[in-house]
């Protein structure tokens, strides 16, 4: 079957705002031209008093792989902000193909759909991919991307059947579309579920009585850019840090180190191997800081946010300092009384270094996390 959906709107008003919607439920799959000259007979007759400057914004078709016994249209008003932001018709429609929409809502309850737009200077989508991924590795048995005229489309079978309203919780943690999410919230609670988690495999988007015609086609999911995040043990008070290599771009964010690159290059168990290598690296400095650090504040003030770090090598220890909440030389003491202290408790020598001399420490750490990408 095919579900046909055309959007109007009043001209002067914004895309989505007072808009009438037409859904087609048509076993076969009619010209554009006709589907509009069938919503705009069936939007008169539905809501006569509707103002003759409405406009058409887009048609988009969803094919479904399920027969229905009967064909049916179904005629919604939204107002955003109105008391009931959705009112339909015919009243009976859903009484009338009971049969029929329950059929359509259990293989809705199947699949979970996700819109990703790209938005320009932003990392808003990379965000949504990576996110989505996660929730259909966990949640999902098959799943595919499509490119879009600006993003893509995932659909993606469920493991196990949910309610629409548990899948649209699933669609915002994916970063879906929003205002799509919100509009799917209001047919939920205007009783038309059917008419939910769709996302159209053709569109034809209006503009000045022109349109742009898109079919989406699908890619290798493999080929997206992504992101992932590398949690560390510790916290390190530095400006961020970016290096590539192979194609991956590292950023070092103080307690996290953020990973930009293609799905295939950061798979998950690629990205454990990272984490496990910056992990153990991290912990061995914040034992080092934590071990210093004891040491010192039973000699000075400010000492615990004044040392970024300590980075522990052969015999030494490299202490990396703010300036200006704990200059170097009252590290050391007068005549080197102080440092020496510590060293003597420590058993090993110690080095105090600017912070900023802490960066080249930082790049290896980086190199090292992209060496086992």
């Amino acid at each position: 079957m095919h579900h046909i959906l055309v959007w109007f709107t009043h001209t002067g008003y914004g895309y989505y705002y007072h808009p009438y919607a037409v859904h087609l439920i048509l076993n076969d799959k009619p010209s554009v031209d006709t589907v509009l000259d069938m919503a705009k007979e069936l939007l008169i007759r539905e809501y006569p008093n509707v103002k003759d400057d409405f406009k058409y914004k887009y048609v988009g078709y969803e094919y479904i792989p399920i027969d229905v016994n009967s064909e049916f249209y179904v005629v919604t008003k939204i107002d955003w902000y109105g008391v009931v932001p959705v009112s339909y018709r015919p009243k009976d429609v859903l009484s009338k193909y009971a049969d029929d929409i329950g059929k359509i809502e259990r293989w809705r309850s199947q699949w979970l759909t996700v819109d990703i737009d790209v938005v320009p200077y932003s990392d808003y989508h990379i965000q949504a991919i990576s996110k989505t991924l996660d929730i259909v590795f966990k949640e999902c048995s098959e799943f595919k991307f499509f490119k879009t005229l600006n993003g893509w489309h995932v659909r993606a079978r469920l493991k196990q059947a949910k309610s629409l309203k548990e899948i649209m919780e699933l669609r915002w943690r994916c970063f879906d579309d929003s205002r799509r999410v919100d509009l799917d919230a209001f047919y939920i609670n205007s009783s038309l579920s059917f008419l939910t988690n769709y996302l159209f495999n053709e569109k034809y988007m209006f503009n000045d009585g022109k349109y742009v015609h898109y079919v989406e086609e699908e890619v290798d999911w493999m080929d997206l850019p992504t992101m992932k995040e590398v949690k560390l043990p510790a916290d390190i008070d530095i400006t961020p840090i970016s290096t590539s290599k192979d194609g991956i771009t590292a950023t070092f964010f103080g307690s996290k180190i953020v990973l930009e690159g293609l799905v295939r290059k950061l798979m998950p168990d690629k990205v454990r191997k990272a984490e496990e290598v910056a992990t153990k690296i991290v912990s061995e400095w914040r034992d080092a800081k934590e071990k210093v650090v004891n040491i010192y504040k039973t000699l000075l003030a400010h000492v615990e946010i004044g040392i970024v770090t300590v980075i522990p090598g052969y015999n030494t220890y490299n202490v990396y300092v703010k300036q200006h909440i704990l200059p170097i030389n009252r590290l050391i003491g007068k005549g080197g009384k102080i440092v020496k202290n510590v060293e003597k408790q420590l058993n090993a020598k110690v080095r105090i270094y600017d912070v900023n001399e802490l960066r080249s420490e930082i790049y290896t750490l980086l190199y090292r996390v992209l060496s086992v990408l």
